[in-house]
């Protein structure tokens, strides 16, 4: 749907997406793979695909349990021959749920992961699949371009962020349940996703008195404090290994600051 368009202008796919907060419940999710009864088969586009998102970004790090993920997966399956998993931060909801990543992928095909974000790696995100499906992934990858050179340092980085930082996520997520169990108290704002259970805290700042891009900025420039503007009325905060308790502390009372002098 976003990224510029790219998946019909290069993959020559249509996307259909439906709103949820961010676990689609089985009838939302039957609903959207079954065929389109108003349009004779032979005028509808043949599903091929369905892509499910976990932790899911948009509604603020949102976890799908394993058992909400094999529910899912049984009612595509009667409909889509492939499932994909995007995990960007799939660490992030294994640790909240307190399981082996394993099971939370366990009925799809192919799943992303990131070696940036949590893992802490400079760059870089792994895809994963049958042997077949990463060929033809590195064949497409090689068509679009921009092959990257000295490819033995960032995939170092790599290897230390899957075999020393798996284990610490659950320290960002604590972190920033405490972090949002702090902010909700201020008079202003609210959280769009409370309670926390990853690594994001995503603030309502629509009774505060301030445009999200303004409160943003003056977080950047007055407290050296890094968070975005993530669509309406929201700012979303991501927590990491590099913030710790005094950055916690710094962020509360910064954030509570700047509420007070609008």
């Amino acid at each position: 749907e976003q990224e510029l368009g790219g998946a019909g202008a290069i993959g020559g796919v249509m996307i259909r997406t439906w709103g949820s907060p961010g676990i689609p419940g089985l009838g939302v999710m039957q609903d959207a793979v079954q065929p389109d009864y108003r349009f004779p088969t032979a005028a509808s586009p043949e599903l091929a695909l369905v892509c499910l998102e976990n932790s899911h970004n948009a509604s603020g790090g949102t976890v799908i349990s394993p058992e909400a993920m094999r529910e899912l997966c049984g009612v595509i399956r009667r409909a889509a021959p492939r499932i994909h998993l995007d995990g960007a931060r799939i660490f992030n909801s294994a640790a909240a749920v307190q399981c082996d990543v394993r099971e939370l992928v366990d009925g799809v095909d192919s799943v992303m992961f990131c070696l940036d974000k949590c893992l802490s790696a400079p760059f870089g995100a792994i895809l994963c699949g049958t042997a077949e499906m990463v060929d033809q992934a590195r064949k497409k990858r090689r068509m679009l371009g921009g092959y990257i050179r000295k490819i033995g340092i960032l995939t170092a980085a790599g290897l230390v962020a899957l075999q020393g930082m798996r284990d610490r996520i659950v320290e960002d997520n604590q972190r920033a349940a405490s972090l949002g169990a702090r902010l909700k108290r201020l008079q202003g704002i609210s959280l769009l996703n409370d309670p926390v259970q990853t690594n994001l805290v995503m603030i309502d700042v629509s009774n505060a008195g301030v445009e999200p891009q303004e409160f943003v900025s003056r977080l950047k420039e007055e407290y050296s404090i890094l968070c975005h503007v993530y669509g309406r009325d929201v700012v979303r905060i991501a927590v990491h290994r590099h913030i710790g308790f005094k950055e916690e502390q710094h962020i509360a009372l910064a954030v509570e600051e700047l509420l007070e002098r609008l």
